[in-house]
């Protein structure tokens, strides 16, 4: 949008002001499809010369349900390529757990390693350092007009395709009550109300929930998707 992403409007003395636009009137929805985040990971490819970082980013960030300082954080230390494991930190009292990691990502996170070694981060600038929360907001907001999306893009869109997904393949937890509801903030509680599935048949054979388990948890915090469950994710 001009003037920045503000929106003009003419206070009650007739002067002119400036305001953030609301959500609902800069795009019609919070999150990206499967099929739009397939798009964005084309135009990611054709948008600089880092094109398989960032597709590669787009693709982490969408399995994973990161936010983009937990994204930027990412380390190699937290990847288990051989043994097809990540390990997830989360901020905002998230639940901090051990996700799989399946062939087309581990294929990717290999490449990118090649490509940028010797380096403890895995998505670094050209000077080896991590990349900037701005960086990536920006990158995403480009590949999304490569795209040709009728609204703008940010990377916490992916965020919350992730809780979607989960909820439109049945993998809710709702119902559990092992696992709190989460508070009711307008760009989630859409995603909530989606989330009513019985979570029984994807906890049976992983044994107590207050157990640490492989994949068990997705780590989302109350104030984010409420979708935990990664397990059983065909990804």
């Amino acid at each position: 949008m001009s003037t920045s992403a503000k929106q003009r409007q003419l206070s009650k003395n007739g002067k002119l002001e400036f305001r953030h636009p609301k959500n609902e009137e800069v795009r019609p929805r919070e999150y990206l499809t499967d099929a739009e985040v397939e798009r964005l990971m084309k135009a990611a490819r054709k948008t600089s010369r880092h094109r398989h970082r960032d597709s590669t980013l787009i693709l982490v960030t969408y399995r994973h349900g990161f936010r983009v300082t937990e994204l930027t954080a990412l380390r190699w230390d937290q990847v288990e390529l051989d043994s097809g494991r990540m390990h997830v930190g989360r901020i905002k009292k998230g639940t901090p757990s051990v996700h799989p990691v399946r062939g087309p990502e581990i294929r990717a996170l290999r490449r990118l390693k090649r490509d940028y070694p010797e380096t403890p981060y895995v998505f670094v600038t050209e000077r080896k350092g991590p990349l900037s929360n701005s960086a990536v907001a920006k990158m995403i907001a480009r590949a999304g007009e490569v795209a040709e999306f009728e609204f703008p893009v940010h990377p916490h869109m992916l965020r919350h395709a992730t809780g979607y997904m989960l909820a439109n393949d049945g993998h809710a937890c709702a119902s559990h009550p092992a696992i709190p509801r989460p508070q009711e903030h307008p760009a989630h509680c859409p995603l909530y109300r989606a989330c009513f599935n019985p979570i029984s048949r994807l906890l049976e054979g992983l044994g107590d929930i207050g157990k640490p388990q492989m994949a068990l948890h997705c780590g989302f915090a109350s104030s984010g998707p409420c979708c935990r469950s990664y397990a059983a994710m065909a990804l």
